[in-house]
């Protein structure tokens, strides 16, 4: 399984001592789960982008990049930064660096 977080929420002895049924995913929309989820399934970055097309490509992007890094997908974070690194400009930087704070926190880095 790509992320150990997912693993640990399935699988793990939280998961068994519970005995829950559903696992509640908060602070992610849902065509953004959507694509992270297709990235987990197919380890393809195309058509994970590609479910993005119709929106915002940048903002939603930003927020793959949060959930690949909630969710430990290491892969899809590398792209993601790629991607980000590749379009950043005047408008977005602010938003980017706090995008990038807030991944570093959820690390335990010093930013």
């Amino acid at each position: 399984m790509q992320s150990p977080v997912f693993k640990a929420m399935f699988y793990g002895p939280l998961r068994e001592q519970g005995g829950h049924r559903g696992i509640t995913i908060e602070g992610t929309q849902p065509v953004v789960f959507s694509a992270l989820l297709r990235y987990i399934y197919t380890e393809d970055c195309t058509s994970c982008m590609s479910s993005l097309d119709k929106y915002d490509n940048k903002q939603l992007t930003m927020h793959l990049l949060v959930a690949a890094d909630r969710y430990h997908v290491k892969g899809l974070k590398s792209i993601c930064e790629k991607v980000l690194g590749c379009v950043i400009d005047v408008e977005t930087v602010t938003t980017m660096l706090v995008v990038r704070i807030y991944c570093v926190k959820q690390a335990g880095q010093p930013a």
